[in-house]
């Protein structure tokens, strides 16, 4: 480990939950501004997936609930989701030839 993550690794060991937060807040779009695109796409995918195993591990079922119903709109409106392919996404809970979507016959 380099002496530069050492060092802000002890410094973001020393700080409240609050004041890391914002500290990282005032980082990461600087941060992603630097990154050439597909290390910024690896990046973003890594924070998700660490940040929602080790996030949601402790929640109540209503609480994740809660956080998906406040995140929707926010993905709704930066991803397209006209675009988006279900079946790829969720291979084992679509099957093959079934369109995503309601049952029609339920």
């Amino acid at each position: 480990m380099s002496w530069k993550r050492s060092l802000v690794r002890a410094a973001a060991l020393q700080l409240d939950p609050r004041e890391l937060v914002a500290v990282a807040g005032e980082l990461l779009p600087a941060l992603l501004q630097r990154l050439p695109r597909e290390e910024r796409l690896t990046l973003m995918r890594q924070m998700v997936e660490v940040s929602v195993r080790s996030g949601l591990r402790d929640l109540t079922r209503q609480e994740r609930v809660t956080l998906m119903n406040s995140l929707l709109p926010l993905l709704a409106q930066e991803f397209p989701l006209a675009d988006l392919d279900l079946a790829q996404a969720f291979p084992a809970a679509i099957p093959p030839g079934r369109p995503a979507g309601p049952d029609p016959l339920r």
